[in-house]
């Protein structure tokens, strides 16, 4: 892998355990960290070349399943403390993930055919 996306990885990588310490303060804190570590891993061994394609789109699809099944259903905003404000926080984080997982898959699979080539 080049040098730029293996940047982008563990930027995200990065981000992805910076915004599981901000998790302490939920209710549900251990599924949370628990999720936003799961993305740092998945980041980390992508830079690395050590994931294979399956398992990333796994993830991929398990955070989109995940972003929209927790989308409230009145949206009310991100910062305000309506009772549908946390939801939409939640569904947010976990389609950054989903998108994260999308670059993953584009690099997993660029990687693969760079190689048959």
């Amino acid at each position: 892998m080049s040098r730029i996306p293996k940047i982008i990885c563990i930027s995200l990588a990065i981000a992805f355990i910076v915004i599981a310490t901000f998790q302490f303060n939920q209710p549900d804190f251990e599924l949370w960290i628990s999720i936003y570590f799961t993305a740092s891993v998945i980041a980390v061994m992508v830079a690395f070349d050590r994931l294979n394609k399956s398992v990333v789109i796994a993830a991929m699809i398990a955070f989109f399943v995940g972003a929209v099944a927790q989308w409230p259903p009145e949206f009310t905003g991100f910062s305000n403390d309506g009772i549908y404000a946390e939801q939409a926080r939640e569904s947010a984080g976990l389609f950054f993930c989903f998108l994260s997982m999308a670059y993953f898959v584009f690099l997993v699979v660029k990687k693969r055919s760079q190689t048959k080539a």
